[in-house]
């Protein structure tokens, strides 16, 4: 290319780019020809079919890892809730397969937090889980209070009654491990299975 062609060329390029109205406009010339080059370059690119279609493999391939990072992340999660409530250091090897009924109001505790004798673990409501006789123990003996309204002959209020209900209603399915660690053959219902 020679020095005519080249002014030429770099006269086309900039024969678009338009100089600060005023002297009070606070953007340089230099950034002002940048801006412009830079969008140019992306109006290029945009009619460019080639890069077109690669730019929307790339964005469908990004929005198919965020997908599939989202789903081993939730799997992961899962396994987690799983083995903490399988994962044991309890004083035998005897498990309960057992349900925590999900909660009726959004602010019940989930997962639920149990601590018998300084093991921990954290049981998923609504997934059938193995968990040891402690566990069970505490979940029975977890009750509370609670106040139910009480009518007279007319079927008027009359006052409240207070009655004892567990704390985390559930459903203890029995022994799915001995005390040996053999697995007990059990047909648990058809619920989301975490065993």
């Amino acid at each position: 290319m020679n020095d005519a062609t080249r002014t030429s060329a770099n006269a086309d390029a900039l024969a678009g780019i338009e100089e600060p109205a005023a002297p009070e406009a606070q953007v340089d010339l230099a950034t002002l020809i940048e801006r412009q080059v830079t969008a140019a370059l992306a109006e290029a690119r945009k009619n460019d079919p080639v890069i077109a279609e690669l730019q929307a493999k790339l964005a469908a391939a990004e929005k198919a890892n965020v997908e599939l990072v989202l789903k081993a992340e939730a799997k992961q999660l899962a396994d987690q809730h799983a083995a903490g409530a399988n994962e044991s250091h309890a004083s035998s090897k005897v498990r309960y397969a057992i349900v925590i009924d999900e909660a009726r109001d959004p602010n019940e505790i989930n997962p639920v937090f149990v601590s018998p004798n300084g093991r921990a673990y954290h049981i998923k409501r609504g997934v059938v889980v193995e968990v040891p006789r402690e566990v069970v123990n505490v979940l029975n003996d977890a009750v509370e209070d609670r106040a139910v309204p009480r009518s007279d002959a007319q079927g008027m209020p009359n006052g409240f009654d207070v009655r004892k209900a567990r704390r985390f209603p559930f459903q203890n399915y029995g022994m799915v491990v001995d005390a040996e660690g053999k697995r007990i053959e059990r047909e648990l219902p058809g619920l989301n299975t975490a065993v």
